[in-house]
């Protein structure tokens, strides 16, 4: 479970078709009780999250620091409280004392959509596409991709698991924007959930891959957190979409648009 820290901004997505998993909140991947990516079990059964950080996030491609993926996973998920099922983290002692988790379902629409923007990080019309193009996913793979823009403490935090019906094969994508934060290079704003069920076809490689290519801050900077946004979610959906259903490096969506307009200008002849 992820999600943004106090006074920092943060988008989250979950991918799922129709409950344990990894998690990657910084731009390497790293499980909390080793180095290995397979899930141990903590108390309840409940695998036990992968995650990892920048070590000081002035280089998203930096060596992390086992203290600074741990401080980070507890700071996202203690501090702003969504809880996803079967998924926990560990964290150190003195972060599991801060403010306990929020649920605040007031905050979700009545009607069921696919992105929810409480913070407007996207323009209506970049919602409008994205919710169709997530409708898309999910009637052809089985696949659902939720996303949720948010601001803490103004979050529905543990009340987005039962609205969107969060299981183990759901995907967590948290756009993280951090303002005061970016301003000192300290973060990596994609940070994912993962699923066992995407496990084979989306393995860690790619999440780590994915991170370091649109979430650090040199892209946001050129291109926006909504650019940020677009392009995950881009990748992530033409991969599930794809032959193999696998990807370990996040597609060249520049020569992917290429192709398809080469394959659109050959069928107009």
């Amino acid at each position: 479970m992820i999600l943004a820290p106090a006074h920092a901004m943060a988008c989250l997505v979950a991918i799922a078709p129709l409950s344990s998993g990894f998690h990657v909140p910084g731009p390497a991947l790293r499980q909390q009780t080793g180095g290995s990516r397979s899930i141990g079990r903590a108390a309840g059964s409940s695998p036990v999250m992968m995650t990892a950080g920048n070590n000081d996030g002035t280089d998203p491609s930096g060596p992390v620091t086992r203290a600074g993926a741990l401080q980070r996973a507890a700071a996202g998920l203690i501090g702003a409280g969504v809880a996803l099922p079967a998924l926990v983290a560990v964290a150190p002692l003195e972060a599991q004392a801060r403010k306990a988790g929020v649920n605040r379902p007031d905050l979700l629409p009545k009607e069921q959509t696919n992105v929810i923007d409480l913070v407007s990080m996207l323009t209506k019309g970049q919602v409008k596409r994205i919710n169709k193009q997530l409708e898309d996913l999910e009637k052809a793979t089985g696949y659902r991709l939720r996303l949720l823009c948010q601001k803490y403490p103004e979050t529905p935090g543990l009340a987005v698991k039962d609205y969107w019906k969060v299981d183990d094969k759901t995907i967590v994508m948290v756009v993280d924007s951090g303002d005061d934060d970016r301003k000192s290079g300290a973060v990596n704003i994609l940070n994912f959930n993962v699923g066992d069920g995407l496990r084979l076809g989306l393995p860690p490689q790619f999440w780590q891959r994915l991170q370091n290519k649109y979430g650090n801050r040199f892209f946001v900077r050129d291109n926006g957190v909504d650019g940020a946004i677009i392009s995950a979610v881009d990748s992530i959906t033409l991969c599930l979409r794809s032959e193999t259903g696998f990807c370990v490096d996040p597609p060249d969506l520049k020569k992917v648009a290429n192709d398809q307009a080469v394959l659109e200008s050959i069928g107009r002849r």
